[in-house]
């Protein structure tokens, strides 16, 4: 399924969305689900033992340091522990069964600083670490794991639009430049493909084009790969329940 998390409505909107729709490639059609418990537009977002994370964003007024974890099954937001900093424009990504957190803005409208920080949480302990500052602080950039080391491209560095790449390795506990993209770029969107898997599907086009003649097949159908091997905890269901009732007032 497709999640589609808050935003806003349009440029000036204030405040911002905390809706949550679900898209369904089985009916085509898009439903409206539990809202997330704080509005925000800029988020980064990532899935981790099944669950979804919400981090950071702009509420339209403010940068927001808070974090929600979403659980399908149960149809349920709860509130998680903050970062250490408010992020907006933030990127997430899973490696190891964590959740890294780099960069973004600090949500200041009049003072605007960017953000070279970064933060790992362990979902076991409910535990932010921090992490290895970046070479160049970064907002609204792209976030990746590649080759087993978060990757950052592009972005607005505060005063430009940045094509510089750099890599997390996290052996050396540095980030490490990469190649710079051939022009500068922010507000991009980046994933990694296997080869194994480009290879794979790349044979499946092949075949499927032959059979159908002159027909060109251009879309591929990859299999989702797991990117974590531990599993969360069952959240505390008397926990949960309290908590429902005081959302009720009860």
């Amino acid at each position: 399924s497709l999640y589609a998390l808050g935003g806003r409505e349009g440029v000036e909107s204030v405040p911002r969305l905390n809706t949550v729709e679900v898209y369904s490639r089985h009916t085509n059609q898009w439903t409206q689900i539990k809202p997330m418990k704080n509005g925000r537009s800029d988020a980064g977002a990532a899935t981790l033992g099944g669950n979804i994370y919400v981090v950071g964003g702009y509420s339209g007024q403010t940068g927001l340091r808070s974090v929600e974890r979403y659980s399908p099954s149960k149809n349920r937001w709860k509130e998680v522990r903050d970062m250490s900093a408010a992020r907006a424009g933030v990127a997430a990504a899973v490696l190891g069964g964590r959740l890294y957190v780099v960069g973004g803005w600090d949500g200041d409208i009049d003072n605007p600083t960017r953000l070279a920080t970064g933060e790992v949480y362990c979902p076991h302990d409910n535990r932010w670490s921090s992490l290895p500052d970046m070479i160049t602080p970064r907002s609204n950039f792209g976030l990746l794991v590649l080759a087993g080391r978060l990757t950052a491209v592009g972005g607005y560095d505060g005063q430009q639009t940045t094509q510089l790449v750099e890599a997390l390795d996290l052996s050396l506990g540095i980030w490490v430049p990469l190649a710079s993209l051939p022009a500068p770029c922010s507000g991009l969107a980046c994933v990694s493909l296997p080869f194994s898997s480009f290879r794979e599907t790349r044979e499946e086009e092949e075949d499927i084009s032959s059979s159908l003649g002159d027909l060109s097949i251009s879309s591929y159908s990859l299999d989702r790969d797991s990117l974590y091997s531990d599993t969360i905890p069952e959240e505390d269901e008397e926990e949960e329940e309290e908590g429902e009732r005081e959302e009720q007032g009860v």
